[in-house]
């Protein structure tokens, strides 16, 4: 991979040159949202995950998924905690368009947040969710998943 940095939340997690990433912000999180090519979208975020912030989850990923079902990288090492309705609306949404993806893949650190990540894997059920709290496995999983795709490192 080239190296170029995922602007706005100050992550080292390396993309292709000439990405395009934008970057929300609510009053108490970011989030950094990037379509890496077709049906590959990572989103980093920091901070708290509130609703302001999920509009935007919701928009990207229905774009990633317009041509068929999408991987989606949620890069969540930094978020320290989330809003109960923020989950609520991530797992509906989810629930609601299963077939647009073919897995979310979530990078968590904090408890509070993989405990979350835990309870909507119960709810959504069927192993869409895909957890991971170590950097280097979530990074080889998204190399794999883009060379899969056809998509350049």
């Amino acid at each position: 991979m080239a190296a170029s940095v995922c602007a706005g939340v100050g992550r080292a997690l390396t993309l292709l040159q000439n990405v395009h990433a934008e970057t929300f912000r609510s009053g108490r999180g970011a989030v950094t949202i990037a379509l890496l090519g077709p049906r590959v979208l990572l989103c980093d975020a920091e901070g708290h995950y509130d609703p302001p912030l999920f509009e935007h989850y919701a928009r990207a990923m229905t774009h990633a998924s317009q041509y068929g079902p999408a991987d989606i990288f949620l890069d969540w090492e930094k978020l320290t905690g989330y809003d109960s309705e923020s989950r609520r609306l991530m797992t509906e949404f989810v629930q609601q368009n299963r077939a647009r993806f073919t897995c979310a893949h979530i990078l968590v650190r904090h408890r509070l947040v993989a405990m979350g990540v835990s309870t909507a894997s119960l709810l959504i059920g069927g192993g869409i969710l895909e957890a991971y709290t170590e950097r280097s496995r979530f990074e080889q999983r998204l190399r794999a998943v883009r060379s899969a795709r056809g998509l350049p490192e």
